[in-house]
């Protein structure tokens, strides 16, 4: 997915959570913790559509004292060859969102758990989106035509303040 790089942080954020979002659909209303994924991804969202969230804001998301983040739901799920890899790519999105935020405020310090998250993050995301029996290749590359099209970083100049919109970018890969 070398082309993740030639799109705005913005497309890329979009790119992880779009992904995220259609595999989402997997998981049933009364799993444990699909409230909480639900709540995350629509921050996640909210944050990429400009609203003014922290990076610690998300982070709560995937941990916290409470025991609700994603990161205990995802533990329940270990082994199970159709959840697991679900709950895996949504952290990922989770994660690589938080860490975005936290790098448009030069933030120095991160948390625990996002400092080792990095651009090679899509590799994971990727390799567990394959795992999942709902995912379609299709979407990757309708993503990221419409990335390039839309949300490429023109002459190096990034363009931070082009919003992208949930409704808009879902209908890429809608069926």
């Amino acid at each position: 997915m070398e082309f993740i790089t030639s799109i705005t942080v913005k497309g890329r954020v979009a790119f992880y959570l779009a992904i995220a979002q259609k595999l989402f659909e997997e998981l049933k209303k009364d799993d444990d913790g699909y409230i909480q994924a639900n709540e995350a991804l629509n921050q996640c969202w909210n944050w990429l559509e400009g609203n003014d969230l922290s990076g610690d804001e998300l982070c709560e998301y995937l941990e916290n004292e409470k025991d609700t983040g994603l990161m205990v739901f995802s533990s329940n799920v270990q082994g199970d060859p159709v959840k697991e890899p679900v709950w895996i790519v949504i952290i990922t999105s989770l994660m690589y969102t938080i860490w975005q935020a936290y790098q448009i405020k030069n933030e120095k310090y991160l948390p625990e758990s996002i400092e080792q998250v990095d651009e090679s993050a899509i590799d994971y995301l990727i390799e567990y989106a394959y795992k999942c029996s709902s995912f379609k290749e299709i979407w990757l590359e309708s993503l990221k035509n419409y990335l390039l099209e839309n949300h490429k970083i023109a002459d190096s100049n990034e363009n931070q303040t082009l919003s992208i919109l949930k409704e808009d970018i879902m209908k890429v890969i809608e069926e």
